[in-house]
């Protein structure tokens, strides 16, 4: 705001005191001059900037190929159109025989300044940028610093300090798992966990055996609020306690995800494993034992509503049903237990799924039911889609991120209203 009203009174100042600056008007001029030049050059360095962040984006698969290369075009279109206007501009001829020369070239500069403000953000973002790009090039712990101020001061600002600094490190290092899971673990802080959850997969492409990430991932996924999270937040746990069954930090995560599940039996078990190894009498052993005695109140009271939602059944009115069928030659090539993934998609809109289910292979049911109970994401829906697809995955490893060795099949489009469709789902080749 402030810069509009330094904008004003600039104008003011040209209006009335124009006949004395006659004078310094081929100053003025030449200022308008340079004014094309430091646009053109603030032009440039956004274009880079953008042009890194959508293949950042890309990176995470938050775009798919055809939208990452449509936005591309788009913004190289964009950035040429604003740059043909500038040299359109520049060559405009400017007297300098009249106060209107002057005023032309002051109001011109003013009126740059305005664009460039409200186009690239405030002017020092781009120092801090080179101020945290060498930093990070020179200090192998310059992110567990920012990370310290970011604790110690406590506000958004050094936490959106660090997310612009995590985001440079993937720049750096788009290939490393840990700096995927600093920004995922940084995008959760700013309660962005779409973007976090996005982060931590991309991490546990690059490094499928870490646990850490699995639990990083997990404790995230329980924010997203829906059932299919829930329950891929559940499976992550089952898996490090499979290969680690004393793991704390998976015992008090299977804890706390299995009692935003309702399932207070499982939390409990988990909570009195870690409660047996802790000295009695800190804070963080009454804080478990208090968690502990609520999940058994809330167990004993009988847990009516959770009860009742398990034993409602979907209603297929209100969702696209869909058949799958898998031939000899695919079964011969499976061992029995792998996971079946059923995903809808928009067929124009985001990449992530609309709705999710899965089952062991060895209890595929013979009809699945799609629809917005099954949201993977609370704001992303299928009854907010005109047109979608429906998308099965053979897995292997059971995760619910493609990996190499799945089996893939893609359905037509299908369009609204999804009440009554049925779509088949056939997997007839093993690759």
């Amino acid at each position: 705001m402030m810069i509009f009203v330094v904008a004003g009174f600039i104008l003011l100042l040209v209006v009335f005191l124009a006949p004395s600056l006659v004078a310094k008007r081929k100053k003025a001029i030449q200022q308008v001059s340079d004014s094309f030049d430091i646009r053109t050059r603030q032009l440039k360095s956004d274009y880079q900037f953008r042009l890194k962040e959508l293949s950042r984006r890309h990176k995470t698969q938050f775009f798919t190929d055809d939208e990452y290369h449509q936005l591309q075009q788009e913004l190289d279109d964009e950035t040429a159109s604003s740059l043909e206007s500038i040299a359109s501009l520049k060559s405009l001829p400017v007297t300098t025989s009249s106060v209107t020369g002057l005023l032309f070239a002051l109001i011109m500069v003013v009126a740059i300044a305005v664009i460039s403000y409200w186009y690239v953000g405030q002017p020092d973002l781009i120092d801090e940028r080179a101020e945290l790009l060498t930093l990070l090039e020179q200090n192998p712990k310059a992110m567990d610093y920012l990370k310290q101020q970011a604790s110690k001061q406590g506000d958004i600002k050094a936490v959106k300090q660090l997310l612009l600094a995590a985001r440079m490190k993937l720049d750096l290092k788009p290939l490393d798992p840990a700096v995927w899971m600093d920004f995922g673990e940084i995008q959760s802080r700013l309660g962005r966990f779409d973007q976090a959850v996005n982060a931590m997969q991309k991490a546990m492409q690059l490094d499928p055996e870490n646990n850490n990430i699995k639990l990083a991932l997990a404790q995230i996924l329980p924010k997203l609020k829906t059932d299919f999270a829930n329950r891929e937040a559940e499976i992550l746990v089952e898996r490090v306690l499979r290969d680690d069954p004393d793991n704390e930090r998976a015992l008090l995560t299977q804890g706390f995800t299995a009692f935003s599940n309702k399932n207070y039996a499982l939390a409990i078990a988990a909570w009195e494993k870690v409660l047996a190894k802790r000295a009695p009498g800190s804070k963080a052993v009454k804080l478990l034992e208090r968690s502990i005695q609520t999940a058994k109140m809330k167990m004993a009271a009988g847990n009516n509503e959770s009860k009742q939602s398990k034993n409602t059944s979907l209603n297929s009115s209100q969702g696209v049903k869909v058949v799958v069928k898998i031939s000899p030659e695919v079964r011969q090539s499976l061992t029995g237990n792998e996971t079946l993934f059923v995903f809808a998609k928009a067929a124009s809109g985001p990449p992530m799924p609309l709705a999710a289910v899965r089952f062991p292979l060895k209890a595929i049911p013979t009809e699945i039911v799609l629809n917005d109970k099954n949201a993977m994401r609370p704001a992303l829906k299928m009854s907010q889609y005109k047109d979608i697809y429906v998308s099965a995955r053979i897995s292997k490893t059971g995760t619910a991120i493609a990996q190499k060795g799945d089996i893939t099949v893609k359905s037509e489009p299908v369009t609204a209203p999804f009440s009554g469709q049925t779509i088949h789902i056939n997997f007839i080749k093993s690759r």
